[in-house]
């Protein structure tokens, strides 16, 4: 487990002893905008609607099928 605090142990220090990347360490991760999770929804209903197809299909439908109105 990571100490941050540890007076006798650098970050860099405790990540080498874990095998662990320091980039790893101070990295976090951005939340998805709602515009995104929306297209995320979207796009998993046509793959439920439509699970035969491939990735490069769900990927080329017509715009009309993401962006309905309603």
């Amino acid at each position: 487990m990571m100490e941050p605090d540890n007076p006798l142990l650098a970050i860099s220090r405790q990540c080498e002893l874990l095998d662990f990347p320091r980039s790893t360490y101070y990295f976090h991760p951005n939340r998805a905008s709602e515009e995104e999770l929306e297209l995320m929804l979207s796009i998993d209903k046509y793959h439920l609607e439509h699970a035969e197809y491939g990735s490069r299909r769900i990927l080329s439908p017509p715009a009309e099928v993401y962006f309905q109105e309603g």
